[in-house]
């Protein structure tokens, strides 16, 4: 049960990363902007070289291929996501696209790698989603998410099942778990530069960066946002590498399902924030709104624990 434990650190550490990106996508800073967020994000996973010298082999034609495919799959994710994250609450798009990627994985798993799941998996994953579901939809005064937003998420998510489900094709082709991991890691980064870097490009030609990022006065502020970011992203690639693994070691439907677990801590740090910095964004608090959010956590923790 190795796989477990790294899947729920991997998911803690996640929903510490969503809480940051969606405080500097309302940042009003150079990154505040989706496309440029993910290309970013995408760049930096070139990072990942670092851990070639630690299990080196030379890149197969079956791992370059795939690691394209992967790139492409993790790169519109991330897009869409992000594009979402910038307009809803992150306890609301979280639990969509995490509640969208079980379901997607689990069709793609099953239709393109003939995994088989026992019932009492089955059930586990219908119930996260589920909860998942409770989590995100409106009720009474709720304010909910708009219908592009949802569509925006759920697209994400989409995209984020099939990423996983060729990443776990590529693990169990291959003897290696690192090699495998940073070339892909890698390839994303120059896919970023090549696909994503001329919509940037264009971008800021159309929406140049904000005053207060130009002034010689911010340059503090502009700082400690990049420090913030390339901190965070090197957070995300630690829960990266862990939920990874994970995948290798175990099902890549369950492993993906368990992103519930990043709810409860998610909604926890998104009321502190929320709280403590108001102008970043408020989280909605009312009575019926925790109240949804709680029955839904408490459907999540039932389906965790089919999965004991």
């Amino acid at each position: 049960m190795l796989w477990f434990g790294l899947a729920l650190t991997a998911h803690v550490g996640n929903a510490l990363v969503f809480i940051v990106d969606k405080s500097l996508l309302k940042s009003g800073g150079i990154i505040s902007q989706p496309l440029r967020y993910a290309f970013w994000s995408g760049l930096l996973a070139v990072a990942a070289v670092v851990v070639l010298p630690f299990d080196w082999m030379r890149p197969t034609l079956f791992m370059v291929g795939w690691s394209v495919a992967a790139g492409v799959w993790h790169l519109a994710a991330l897009w869409f996501f992000f594009t979402a994250l910038k307009e809803g609450e992150p306890s609301r798009v979280v639990p969509i696209a995490g509640s969208a990627v079980p379901l997607f994985t689990l069709v793609l798993a099953v239709t393109a790698l003939g995994e088989v799941l026992a019932m009492r998996q089955l059930a586990a994953v219908i119930v996260l989603i589920a909860g998942g579901a409770l989590l995100s939809v409106r009720i009474g005064d709720t304010l909910g998410l708009s219908k592009k937003v949802v569509l925006m998420t759920v697209i994400s998510g989409a995209f984020f099942a099939a990423y996983f489900v060729t990443v776990k094709y590529l693990y169990d082709g291959s003897d290696t778990f690192l090699a495998v991991f940073g070339y892909s890691r890698i390839i994303e980064g120059l896919l970023a530069l090549v696909l994503l870097g001329p919509l940037v490009w264009r971008q800021g030609r159309k929406y140049p960066a904000p005053a207060v990022e130009r002034g010689s006065r911010k340059k503090g502020r502009s700082r400690l946002v990049g420090s913030v970011f390339v901190g965070n992203k090197v957070l995300a690639a630690g829960a990266f590498l862990l939920q990874g693994y994970a995948i290798k070691l175990g099902s890549v439907t369950v492993v993906n399902s368990l992103q519930g677990v990043q709810y409860l801590f998610l909604l926890i740090m998104a009321i502190i924030v929320s709280r403590k910095w108001p102008n970043l964004w408020r989280e909605e608090l009312q009575r019926v709104s925790l109240a949804q959010k709680l029955t839904g956590i408490i459907t999540i923790s039932l389906g965790l624990m089919l999965l004991v």
